[in-house]
């Protein structure tokens, strides 16, 4: 059976629960749904906030639904940091080492 492999997400986001005593719910999370779908990257920015690799604004709502509903938390993406850099080279593993 061939894998297909597809290549990094190219935006990232900065999210946050919508209620900030929500915000430790939100990690745990992020971090189990980071572990079900190798598609979702998930990180702590450099001013500390969580922020997320995103391949488009289709998979922030399906993120954001899916947080709601599975999770019972509510969340909101303040700022769009930008395009996900990835060096001419770095693989899947340098990668994931910047992930949480």
């Amino acid at each position: 059976v061939e894998e297909r492999q597809f290549p990094p997400p190219t935006l990232e986001a900065v999210i946050a629960a919508r209620n900030p005593a929500q915000s430790h719910l939100l990690r745990a999370a992020l971090l189990q749904l980071a572990d079900q779908d190798p598609l979702i990257g998930v990180r702590l920015d450099d001013l500390g906030r969580l922020s997320v690799w995103l391949y488009g604004r289709v998979q922030q709502e399906v993120i954001a639904e899916t947080l709601a509903r599975e999770y019972g938390v509510e969340v909101e993406f303040p700022v769009v940091i930008g395009e996900v850099r990835v060096a001419a080279g770095e693989g899947e593993d340098e990668i994931a080492k910047r992930l949480i």
